[in-house]
C-alpha cells in the first residue's frame, strides 16, 4: 500500500457519524431488552388488564411466559368473569363486540404511551444534564419508528383478532404477516436513514486520504 492510500483509522473511529450510529446500535439493544423483560408483559398486557377491569371484568390475571415480544406467550386471563361478555364469552367462544376490540388495541396504545414519552425523556436528560449518550433529531425519530415497529409486533395478534372481527379472516391474515414482519423491515428503514450518512463517511475518508498524501509529499 503506497503513501496516497493509507489514511488514518483513528480518524474514522472519531468521526461523528459513526460514534452517533455506535449510539444509535447501543440504545437499540437497550429497547429491545426492554421490550423483552418488561415491555410485553408488565407494559402491554397491563393494558388489557386496565381496560379489562374498566369493562367490569373483576377477576383478571396477567400470566407472563418469559422473555419475549411475542403477545401471544402472555395473556390476561379471567375473561369469563366479566358482568358482560369481553374478549371471552363464559362459554369460552370468542367475542366480537366495541369493548372486545377497545380492549385488543390497549396493549398496543399503553406500550406507545410508555415507551415513547420515556425515550424522549431520557434523551432529553442525556442531551441537557450529561451532554453525552443522547441521539440526534434524525437518530431519535429512528428509534422511535423502532419502538412502534416493536409495539405493533407485539401487538400482532391483537390486531389479528380485530381485523378479523371488523372485516374478514383474509384480511386479518394479511395484517398478523405485515406485523409479524416489521422487524425485517426496519433495517431497510435504518439503509435509508444511514445512506446519506455513509456517502459522509466516505467523503471523509477520501479527503483524509488526500490529505495525508498532501503532507508526505
Amino acid at each position: 500500500m503506497n503513501d496516497k492510500q493509507k489514511f488514518n483509522w483513528s480518524y474514522i473511529s472519531k468521526n461523528p457519524y459513526l460514534r452517533n450510529w455506535f449510539k444509535f446500535l447501543v440504545w437499540c439493544v437497550i429497547l429491545t431488552l426492554l421490550f423483552q423483560t418488561i415491555g410485553v408483559c408488565f407494559i402491554h398486557e397491563s393494558g388489557h388488564y386496565i381496560v379489562g377491569r374498566l369493562s367490569g371484568c373483576p377477576d383478571l390475571k396477567i400470566t407472563c411466559a418469559g422473555l419475549t415480544w411475542k403477545d401471544s406467550l402472555n395473556n390476561v386471563t379471567g375473561w369469563e368473569t366479566c358482568k358482560s361478555p369481553v374478549v371471552m364469552a363464559k362459554d369460552g367462544s370468542r367475542v366480537c363486540n366495541f369493548p372486545t376490540n377497545l380492549n385488543q388495541f390497549a396493549g398496543l396504545f399503553f406500550s406507545l404511551i410508555f415507551f415513547i414519552p420515556l425515550i424522549i425523556l431520557i434523551n432529553y436528560y442525556f442531551k441537557k444534564r450529561l451532554n453525552k449518550y443522547y441521539l440526534n433529531k434524525k437518530l431519535i425519530i429512528l428509534i422511535l419508528i423502532f419502538t412502534v415497529f416493536m409495539a405493533l409486533q407485539s401487538s400482532a395478534y391483537d390486531l389479528f383478532k380485530v381485523t378479523e372481527c371488523l372485516f374478514n379472516t383474509n384480511l386479518a391474515d394479511k395484517i398478523l404477516r405485515l406485523a409479524l414482519s416489521l422487524s425485517n423491515i426496519f433495517p431497510f428503514v435504518v439503509l435509508l436513514f444511514f445512506l446519506p450518512d455513509f456517502i459522509s463517511i466516505l467523503r471523509k475518508i477520501k479527503d483524509n486520504i488526500k490529505n495525508k498524501g498532501k503532507n508526505k509529499k
